[in-house]
């Protein structure tokens, strides 16, 4: 008799608990941290959960640390000309660690600054971005820095004067598998191997329907850099410059 009870009680609790579902959290101001700030979002949400704003949340969230993603989150902004999160000058804006995961859409990332890699997005999980603006970073190497093992889709994102200052990727620096498409790199910076994408040795990097213009790296590879497996498909190459290798650098 007992064990039959034992089994009925642990026969509810399975039931109970595969009726919890995820959640969406709002965001109600730009504030760094604090009540109803993107941060306190953060930190509140569980596993699959969304953040969202409000409609009358928009303007410059001026972050005074990084936003540690340790877990599987969506963020979906208002549109990119509506919401920026700032580093500053100071600080990376998203670290997505090991175990975590970001799909991100309608924000502008600027002004992110590391002397490592990836001051707007370090990635060493799973990163999708969509619909937005990274502008205005700058790191050692990348703008976004994908990891090895590491995934990032890019889907209609626009990456716009991003300095890289060691290598190269003043947009990306893709150790393990990235993908954009529908996207514009313009104006970014390296001083060699790819001012605007660097794949490196394990990288692979698939590029379909992009836009790359006026990016300008101070030696080889003016667009991009190829020292893993990179295929460019339906893209346009405009006024990139390097001393080598205007538009792709292998």
């Amino acid at each position: 008799m007992s064990l039959r009870g034992t089994f009925g009680s642990l026969a509810l609790f399975v039931v109970a608990a595969s009726s919890v579902s995820a959640a969406t959290i709002t965001v109600t101001n730009i504030n760094d941290s604090g009540a109803g700030s993107l941060r306190a979002a953060l930190a509140a949400a569980a596993a699959g959960d969304t953040i969202a704003f409000s409609a009358a949340e928009t303007g410059t969230i001026p972050l005074a640390s990084t936003l540690t993603v340790a877990l599987t989150v969506t963020i979906q902004g208002p549109g990119a000309a509506a919401l920026t999160i700032s580093g500053k000058g100071n600080i990376r804006v998203f670290d997505v660690v090991a175990g975590g995961g970001l799909t991100l859409s309608g924000v502008t990332i600027a002004n992110g600054s590391t002397t490592g890699t990836g001051a707007a997005i370090q990635n060493a999980a799973t990163v999708a971005v969509a619909r937005s603006v990274i502008t205005g970073n700058t790191a050692g190497n990348g703008g976004i820095a994908n990891l090895a093992g590491a995934t990032i889709t890019v889907d209609e994102t626009t990456f716009d004067t991003n300095t890289a200052t060691s290598v190269g990727g003043g947009a990306l620096i893709n150790f393990g598998t990235a993908t954009l498409t529908n996207s514009t790199l313009s104006n970014n910076a390296a001083p060699i191997n790819g001012a605007a994408i660097n794949t490196q040795p394990a990288g692979v990097t698939t590029v379909i329907n992009c836009t790359f213009v006026g990016n300008v790296s101070a030696s080889i590879g003016g667009a991009t850099s190829n020292l893993g497996t990179t295929t460019i498909l339906d893209s346009t190459f405009s006024a990139n410059q390097a001393t080598s290798g205007s538009g792709i650098a292998t």
